[in-house]
Protein backbone atom coordinates (compact mmCIF):
# COMPACT_ATOMS: atom_id res chain seq x y z
CA UNK A 1 0.00 0.00 0.00
CA UNK A 2 2.23 2.56 -1.43
CA UNK A 3 0.09 5.94 -1.47
CA UNK A 4 -0.34 7.09 1.86
CA UNK A 5 -1.57 4.03 2.91
CA UNK A 6 -4.07 3.77 0.32
CA UNK A 7 -5.14 0.35 -0.92
CA UNK A 8 -4.36 0.14 -4.65
CA UNK A 9 -6.68 -1.30 -6.81
CA UNK A 10 -7.21 -2.96 -10.00
CA UNK A 11 -10.60 -3.49 -11.83
CA UNK A 12 -11.20 -6.09 -14.22
CA UNK A 13 -14.75 -6.53 -15.48
CA UNK A 14 -15.84 -6.33 -19.05
CA UNK A 15 -18.69 -4.21 -18.49
CA UNK A 16 -17.90 -0.62 -18.24
CA UNK A 17 -20.44 0.80 -16.11
CA UNK A 18 -19.46 -2.21 -13.43
CA UNK A 19 -16.26 -0.74 -13.54
CA UNK A 20 -17.29 2.88 -12.90
CA UNK A 21 -19.37 1.46 -9.98
CA UNK A 22 -16.86 -0.15 -8.15
CA UNK A 23 -14.59 2.37 -8.46
CA UNK A 24 -16.78 4.93 -7.58
CA UNK A 25 -17.44 3.01 -4.45
CA UNK A 26 -14.39 2.33 -3.47
CA UNK A 27 -12.74 5.76 -3.90
CA UNK A 28 -15.99 7.13 -1.48
CA UNK A 29 -14.11 4.85 1.29
CA UNK A 30 -10.76 7.53 1.09
CA UNK A 31 -8.77 4.36 1.74
CA UNK A 32 -8.64 2.91 -1.78
CA UNK A 33 -7.12 4.55 -4.91
CA UNK A 34 -8.10 2.78 -8.39
CA UNK A 35 -5.24 2.80 -10.25
CA UNK A 36 -5.97 0.97 -13.28
CA UNK A 37 -9.04 -0.83 -15.06
CA UNK A 38 -8.97 -3.61 -17.88
CA UNK A 39 -11.67 -5.29 -19.60
CA UNK A 40 -9.81 -7.98 -21.08
CA UNK A 41 -7.59 -10.78 -19.83
CA UNK A 42 -4.70 -8.94 -21.34
CA UNK A 43 -4.98 -5.79 -20.47
CA UNK A 44 -5.62 -6.76 -17.49
CA UNK A 45 -2.23 -8.97 -17.48
CA UNK A 46 -0.39 -6.07 -18.92
CA UNK A 47 -1.79 -3.37 -16.25
CA UNK A 48 -1.58 -5.93 -13.25
CA UNK A 49 2.24 -6.14 -13.62
CA UNK A 50 2.91 -2.49 -14.35
CA UNK A 51 0.96 -1.21 -11.84
CA UNK A 52 1.70 -3.19 -9.03
CA UNK A 53 -1.98 -3.55 -7.70
CA UNK A 54 -2.80 -4.47 -3.58
CA UNK A 55 -5.67 -5.54 -4.87
CA UNK A 56 -7.76 -7.17 -7.84
CA UNK A 57 -11.07 -7.30 -8.61
CA UNK A 58 -11.46 -9.84 -11.54
CA UNK A 59 -14.78 -10.47 -13.14
CA UNK A 60 -15.05 -14.67 -14.05
CA UNK A 61 -16.93 -13.61 -17.09
CA UNK A 62 -14.30 -11.23 -19.44
CA UNK A 63 -15.35 -11.55 -23.10
CA UNK A 64 -11.88 -12.95 -24.37
CA UNK A 65 -11.00 -15.37 -21.43
CA UNK A 66 -12.69 -17.30 -18.69
CA UNK A 67 -11.86 -15.53 -14.96
CA UNK A 68 -10.20 -18.63 -13.54
CA UNK A 69 -7.98 -18.86 -16.43
CA UNK A 70 -7.04 -15.25 -16.21
CA UNK A 71 -6.16 -16.30 -12.77
CA UNK A 72 -3.77 -18.72 -13.30
CA UNK A 73 -2.47 -16.38 -16.02
CA UNK A 74 -2.14 -13.46 -12.90
CA UNK A 75 -0.48 -15.69 -11.12
CA UNK A 76 1.99 -17.50 -13.56
CA UNK A 77 3.10 -14.02 -14.40
CA UNK A 78 4.52 -13.54 -10.46
CA UNK A 79 1.11 -10.70 -9.60
CA UNK A 80 0.69 -11.53 -5.64
CA UNK A 81 -2.25 -9.08 -5.38
CA UNK A 82 -5.33 -9.92 -3.14
CA UNK A 83 -7.47 -11.27 -5.84
CA UNK A 84 -11.16 -11.42 -5.58
CA UNK A 85 -13.31 -12.52 -7.87
CA UNK A 86 -16.81 -10.66 -9.29
CA UNK A 87 -19.44 -13.12 -10.61
CA UNK A 88 -22.84 -13.35 -11.95
CA UNK A 89 -23.59 -17.08 -10.67
CA UNK A 90 -24.28 -17.78 -7.56
CA UNK A 91 -22.49 -21.80 -7.41
CA UNK A 92 -21.37 -21.80 -4.24
CA UNK A 93 -19.31 -24.52 -5.52
CA UNK A 94 -17.51 -22.15 -7.70
CA UNK A 95 -17.00 -20.01 -5.42
CA UNK A 96 -15.09 -22.35 -2.93
CA UNK A 97 -13.33 -23.46 -5.74
CA UNK A 98 -12.17 -20.12 -6.49
CA UNK A 99 -11.60 -19.54 -2.61
CA UNK A 100 -9.50 -22.58 -1.80
CA UNK A 101 -7.56 -21.89 -4.93
CA UNK A 102 -6.34 -18.17 -5.79
CA UNK A 103 -8.90 -15.96 -4.57
CA UNK A 104 -9.50 -14.38 -1.39
CA UNK A 105 -13.44 -13.47 -1.66
CA UNK A 106 -16.24 -13.50 -4.24
CA UNK A 107 -18.34 -10.85 -5.05
CA UNK A 108 -21.57 -11.44 -6.59
CA UNK A 109 -22.90 -8.89 -8.80
CA UNK A 110 -25.66 -6.88 -7.93
CA UNK A 111 -25.06 -7.22 -4.38
CA UNK A 112 -25.29 -4.49 -1.95
CA UNK A 113 -22.68 -2.37 -1.56
CA UNK A 114 -21.88 -2.41 1.75
CA UNK A 115 -21.43 -6.45 1.17
CA UNK A 116 -18.80 -5.75 -1.36
CA UNK A 117 -16.99 -3.51 1.04
CA UNK A 118 -17.46 -5.85 3.60
CA UNK A 119 -15.96 -8.73 1.07
CA UNK A 120 -12.75 -6.37 -0.01
CA UNK A 121 -12.06 -5.61 3.48
CA UNK A 122 -12.35 -9.01 4.95
CA UNK A 123 -10.15 -10.39 1.67
CA UNK A 124 -7.79 -7.43 2.35
CA UNK A 125 -7.42 -9.05 6.03
CA UNK A 126 -8.51 -5.54 7.96
CA UNK A 127 -10.35 -5.49 10.68
CA UNK A 128 -13.17 -3.58 10.33
CA UNK A 129 -14.57 -5.65 7.53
Amino acid sequence: MANQGKTRVLIVDGLRAVREGLAALLTSEGDFEVVGEADTEADALERAVTLHPDLVLLDLELPTMDGEAALRRLREAGVTAVVVALGLSGDTARQQRLINGCCRGYIQKGIHPQDVLRTVRTALGQANA
